[in-house]
């Protein structure tokens, strides 16, 4: 259980409480008093960052490596001219050869249960 937390049961409720006609969530957050709490400390996620260990870092690729086997992530971009490439060359830079910033969208395919996604983090 999270710290701070309560659980509300709520009854005659089925697995999709959200969805169903006699939830009114809105009842529920005024009611628990939820936007009500002190806002929590904030968190500086860059600066506390633990790095983890070699040993960690190693004990996680020993899990992987039979996925990987499986599973070898490929990497595809759409160049300037249109045509799709392997790799990531041809993924455009945040800015203008004159400095000025340009958006860019990436759009990524993640599989069913996210299972693929995971050799990429490790």
């Amino acid at each position: 259980r999270l710290r701070g937390s309560r659980v509300r049961l709520l009854r005659g409720a089925s697995h999709t409480p959200m969805i169903e006609r006699g939830t009114d969530l809105a009842a529920i957050l005024r009611a628990e008093a939820v936007l009500a709490q002190p806002t929590p400390t904030r968190r500086d996620y860059v600066h506390d960052f633990v790095p983890p260990s070699d040993a960690a870092v190693r004990a996680a690729a020993g899990a992987l490596r039979p996925l990987r086997r499986l599973v070898s992530p490929v990497f595809f971009c759409t160049d300037a001219r249109g045509h799709r490439t392997p790799g990531l060359a041809s993924v455009p830079a945040p800015t203008r050869e004159d400095g000025s910033a340009r958006p860019l969208l990436f759009v990524g395919n993640h599989q069913l249960f996210g299972t693929t996604d995971v050799p990429l983090l490790v």
